[in-house]
């Protein structure tokens, strides 16, 4: 021990080696970076720009443990990713807009590679120089999926870092272990290279109570490679790779309670996960990616070229109880290619402008049957047998009367509706943009407008059927003064149903014999313009009004086509039953004409339900917004306070809405006519004292419909859901963090050490505060989460080369949702993460 504190001892002495004007230098840098970097899309750094953005750097990334852009939650105002389900389930929202499901309402770019599967949102963000995110429609430069703001993570770059980075960690509570390595390497001063991975992995939070396993573990990692040339003419080369596999339990969802004020009938399973079935998701992604720059006198180009493959495989307990009802399974195989080339203005002036064209084409195959087990299938029979048996009328003929026991069973413990579906999407757009300085001559003042062109066409094909046997047989129960007697009218009989849906482009040998109807494909063709007045104050900052046109594409909602399937099953199993039926019923003469002709009609209307439309119910249309904004960026008292402010008014027309099912085999995507989002943003940044930082924002949202009216299925009724909040989405969102440093050996010059000497160098202590709420569930408002509040805290100490840090995480144990649904008349809902603490080690030599 003694030993130990005379090492302790020594380090503290050799710490004197980082001097005051050094400590000066970082503390303009910790202020000045969102004032130094820029994108190749837009002209200057982010916040010389007319448009509301946050930045978080890499030490705020690691300071906050960020292992994924849903741990970053709130860092930015009105930017909200909640977590939960799986990593699947990627729903974001900015301003109000967001998806649960299908195509996102925000973009992803990582190094300026376009991200357009949802399904691959929730990576690891390990090896990140920064995470940028940009509200409000940015369509007109990045095109469709853009309409409420864009996410865009850039990785270190090895021309500018070099040298290996090593990370260890470990939190308790779900026993989380962590690990990467990433060496970064420069052999000439033409050529640079990266290379490394990662790994992390978890227990669990969340036990199921019918296993008594936790539902939640988790086992993720990657690897990343990337290699820069500059060619002798200055040509910059970039290649980069990177792969990720992710294999989880998933869906934790507690139950909750009946709705529709119908009697609880699984109380002993309230408030417990309690699934028979394991959720699981697991997923493999790939993203490459190759982009080409070169600078000339006048201009810049770009060409950013990327192929990206996802596959990935969802396994859910449908029905998320006990019972064996459902399972729900969906397989994709998606591929993407995409394509930018960028031509920028170089040469300072009044005009500057930038002006692309944009490809990108992704093909996703998706396998997803729905399988009734053996509790779903007698749920099945009980359902056929009800609806046709109440509807039998019983005959009397004098002192003589019968009733109908009308029976037919599907046979076996399982019936599967198979699913294929196939969807190609081309999108292609050409915009330009042109900012004009000093307008009518007034320095500062300027200009910009842009407008892009998008074509999007896309199709889908199709596949769903069944293959099963039921058995159907007829008796009647014969009462007369004298006796009594159960008599057979149709004997068993077995029918053998094979059926089902396929669009007629479908070219599987499956389709044989089962109903084709059209096929569903869309194009659409969109105008995105946007308008910037702006006046820089010269050192003060500046001053903003925006006017834009946000557009996200529709799609197709292939859940609907299993429901659609539960209709057609009905009508093949009464066409046998009313064709074995009939004749028997005609050839008896006991029973009535009038009966007869009941039974006839009641038997021919069932078998004779008339076919949805697959095209139509399962086609949704694009959402689109114009977005109005005021806004301005101030630098205050000498740069050592940062300012952002903004406030927005966001008109929407139909607004994509995720809902359950009505028959709960899945979420569906619909069009909830308008909406209206207006509401403001606060960010600071600053350093009240020498070693004091202060960070802090707020995001207020207020979102409502303008027009929508809600099937309710519980009531079977319509809701007015005009001026009720829209939902999944906070009204506040809050962040404050506040660290404080310590600096030891101010008084030794700075070249006193030597990389590999251990210098303690700095010790910091920081505390996070977050918050979020209200949180609307529902359209009609029936159900919500308060706003929430959590807290978090960090000692950071910086030992050159090696860095500590100890965490806390939901330190004050807040207990709200993440989630909360209603499927089939119960509803469910996800617990935050209880507090969780944490080591993390990382060694940069």
């Amino acid at each position: 021990m003694k030993k130990n504190y005379i090492f302790m001892a020594a380090l503290l002495l050799a710490a004197s080696s980082v001097n005051a004007q050094e400590q000066e230098d970082q503390n303009s840098a910790d202020l000045m970076e969102l004032e130094v970097i820029a994108s190749p899309r837009e002209e200057g750094a982010m916040r010389q720009q007319p448009a509301s953005a946050s930045l978080i750097d890499s030490k705020q990334l690691q300071d906050m443990q960020a292992g994924s852009l849903k741990s970053i939650s709130t860092l930015a105002p009105n930017f909200f990713m909640p977590d939960y389900g799986s990593h699947l389930s990627s729903a974001v929202y900015i301003r109000g807009i967001g998806s649960r499901i299908n195509s996102p309402a925000i973009g992803l770019y990582i190094d300026d590679v376009p991200v357009l599967d949802k399904s691959a949102f929730d990576f690891g963000l390990y090896d990140m120089q920064r995470v940028d995110i940009l509200r409000g429609p940015q369509s007109t430069l990045y095109g469709a999926g853009t309409m409420s703001g864009v996410m865009r993570a850039y990785t270190l770059s090895p021309f500018t870092h070099q040298g290996t980075d090593i990370s260890l960690g470990y939190a308790t509570n779900d026993n989380t272990r962590k690990f990467s390595i990433m060496h970064y390497s420069k052999p000439t001063e033409r050529f640079a290279w990266s290379f490394g991975g990662y790994y992390i992995g978890g227990d669990g939070f969340f036990k199921n109570d019918f296993t008594n396993n936790k539902v939640d573990d988790t086992s993720m990692g990657g690897i990343r490679f990337r290699a820069m040339y500059e060619t002798r003419r200055q040509w910059m080369l970039d290649l980069s790779l990177n792969y990720e596999i992710c294999n989880e339990g998933a869906y934790p969802y507690y139950y909750v309670g009946r709705q529709g004020g119908q009697p609880e009938d699984k109380a002993d399973q309230l408030y417990r996960i309690n699934n028979n079935l394991r959720g699981l998701y697991d997923r493999d992604n790939l993203r490459t990616s190759f982009s080409v720059r070169k600078d000339f006198d006048a201009l810049e180009f770009r060409s950013i070229t990327s192929f990206q493959m996802l596959r990935d495989s969802m396994q859910m307990d449908q029905d998320l109880l006990s019972d064996d009802i459902y399972k729900l399974t969906q397989i994709q195989r998606n591929k993407t290619i995409t394509q930018d080339f960028l031509l920028k203005s170089r040469r300072p002036g009044r005009w500057q402008w930038i002006t692309g064209v944009t490809g990108s084409f992704l093909h996703s195959s998706i396998k997803a049957p729905v399988d009734f087990r053996q509790d779903g299938v007698a749920m099945l029979n009980q359902m056929v047998n009800q609806m046709a048996g109440v509807n039998m009328p019983p005959v009397q003929s004098g002192p003589m009367s019968m009733t109908f026991n009308f029976d037919d069973q599907i046979q076996g413990n399982e019936l599967t509706f198979q699913g294929k579906y196939t969807t190609n999407a081309l999108s292609a757009g050409l915009f330009h943009q042109s900012t004009l300085h000093d307008l009518f001559g007034l320095r500062g003042l300027s200009l910009t407008a842009g407008l892009r062109f998008n074509a999007d066409v896309q199709n889908l094909r199709y596949a769903s059927w069944y293959d099963f046997t039921h058995t159907y047989q007829l008796s009647g129960h014969l009462t007369m003064p004298t006796m009594e007697r159960d008599v057979t009218m149709v004997p068993a009989q077995d029918f053998h149903i094979v059926n089902g849906f396929y669009s007629s482009n479908y070219d599987a040998a499956t389709t044989q014999g089962i109903v084709a109807q059209d096929p569903v494909s869309d194009t659409h063709f969109e105008w995105m313009p946007r308008l910037a007045l702006q006046y820089q104050m010269e050192s003060l900052g500046n001053v903003y009004a925006t006017v834009s046109r946000g557009y996200r594409s529709g799609g197709y909602n292939v859940q609907n086509i299993s429901e659609a399937m539960r209709t057609l099953m009905t009508r093949d199993m009464m066409t046998n039953v009313r064709d074995a039926t009939l004749p028997v019923m005609e050839a008896q003469p006991m029973v009535p004409q009038d009966t007869k002709d009941k039974v006839s009609a009641i038997l021919n209307g069932m078998a004779s339900t008339q076919l949805p439309d697959v095209a139509q119910s399962c086609t949704y249309n694009p959402e689109y917004v114009w977005n109005y904004e005021v806004g301005t960026h101030l630098n205050l008292l000498e740069g050592r306070l940062f300012l952002d402010a903004s406030a927005f008014l966001s008109d929407i027309s139909d607004l994509q809405l995720s809902q359950m099912s009505e028959t709960g085999l899945g979420r569906i995507m619909v069009n909830a006519g308008k909406a209206r989002s207006a509401g403001m943003e606060l960010m600071l940044k600053a350093r009240p004292i020498q070693d004091l930082l202060v960070q802090a924002n707020y995001g207020y949202t207020h979102a409502t419909f303008r027009d929508y009216a809600d099937y309710d299925a519980t009531t079977k009724t319509t809701v007015d859901c005009k001026g009720n909040y829209v939902p999944f989405m906070p009204q506040h969102t809050v962040n404050v963090d506040l660290a404080y440093t310590i600096r030891f050996g101010q008084n030794r010059p700075a070249y006193s050490y030597t990389r590999d000497n251990f210098i303690v160098r700095s010790l910091t202590f920081g505390a996070t505060y977050s918050g979020a709420g209200r949180i609307y569930w529902t359209e009609q408002n029936d159900a919500s989460q308060d706003y929430y509040s959590m807290l978090g805290a960090r000692a950071i100490l910086d030992i050159h080369p090696l860095t500590i840090s100890l965490w806390g995480r939901n330190l004050t144990n807040s207990s709200h949702n993440t989630f909360w649904f209603v499927s089939s008349n119960r509803a469910y809902e996800q617990h935050v993460k209880p507090i969780q603490v944490g080591i993390d080690a990382k060694f940069s030599f």
